[in-house]
């Protein structure tokens, strides 16, 4: 995941999952495993192939409803980390 030359082309996806959270790694949970099912790729080709990229920085969190999940709020579609601390300005995530 170091070599980020050669990659072809960006996978952007909403906001890192849980999993995506713990692994510190993109497209590692249900739908990543979907994503490259769907593609005829192995984690080595995808990852390979693609630059990884997300709206927000970290996952936003469960909707009130219960279903899916909850819009993120503005300053987690930030790019750039909040403040000196250089963490999410949602989440804290660093």
């Amino acid at each position: 995941m170091n070599d980020l030359l050669g990659q072809r082309a960006y996978m952007y996806g909403q906001a890192p999952g849980i999993i995506e959270g713990e692994e510190r790694r993109p497209w590692r949970g249900r739908a990543g495993r979907t994503l490259r099912r769907w593609l005829q790729l192995d984690e080595d080709e995808f990852y390979a192939t693609f630059y990884c990229a997300s709206v927000t920085r970290c996952y936003p969190g469960r909707a009130p409803s219960g279903r899916g999940d909850r819009t993120p709020t503005l300053a987690s579609r930030s790019s750039a980390p909040s403040g000196a601390s250089g963490r999410c300005g949602s989440c804290g995530h660093g």
